[in-house]
């Protein structure tokens, strides 16, 4: 196995947990903060996009998930996590 095959699940899960930290900056930003109409939008705009890349990221997870599944005929095995990039 490569070692870009073997680091993207990690790659993943850092561009994923910065994508729900940059959404959650946004709410918190808006929630305290007086803006103005402009800034309210494009702040807008972007939580949107980016609530569109998380809900990719998920989708995919979702469908990794759902094709391990089938391929062990249902069932679903424990693996310890030192064991995962084994």
């Amino acid at each position: 196995m490569t070692p870009e095959k073997k680091s993207k699940p990690i790659e993943s899960k850092i561009e994923f947990e910065t994508t729900l930290a940059k959404i959650e900056s946004l709410i918190s930003r808006l929630e305290h903060k007086d803006t103005g109409l402009e800034e309210t939008l494009a702040a807008f705009e972007k939580g949107v996009k980016l609530v569109r890349t998380a809900q990719t990221t998920l989708d995919s997870a979702d469908q990794k998930i759902s094709l391990l599944i089938e391929e062990n005929n249902g069932i679903i095995e424990q693996t310890p996590p030192n064991e995962w990039d084994k």
